[in-house]
């Protein structure tokens, strides 16, 4: 019947989504370290408490160092190094809190 009248300002609102879409998905794409974070720095504070940088020492210094790393990488936003390197962090810290603790049963320290 009539010829449909089209709301001339209302034509660019209608590629607003086509636009934003590929930005949220981009923005999405992005993983921050925060589990691992979480999880280095709790197995470095494990290992802390039953001495492991007295009885297991290279494991330990050597998860303070990836720890350190992975801070410094983590704020210079590489997400994926700081990821590898927290992950890197948690395994020394499971091997000298588990060394720590052999080595104090063996030596006969109470409080394991």
């Amino acid at each position: 019947m009539y010829p449909k009248t089209v709301n001339k300002q209302s034509r660019p609102l209608r590629f607003i989504p086509l636009i934003l879409a590929p930005l949220f998905l981009a923005a999405g794409c992005t993983t921050y370290p925060n589990l691992d974070y979480v999880l280095a720095r709790e197995a470095l504070n494990a290992a802390t408490e039953v001495d492991a940088a007295k009885y297991a020492p290279a494991n330990f210094h050597r998860a303070e160092e990836a720890y350190r790393k992975a801070t410094l990488l983590y704020q210079e936003r590489s997400y994926k190094e700081a990821i590898h390197e927290y992950k890197t962090a948690r395994i020394y810290s499971e091997r000298a809190e588990m060394a720590s603790r052999i080595q104090r049963q063996k030596a006969g320290e109470e409080g394991l």
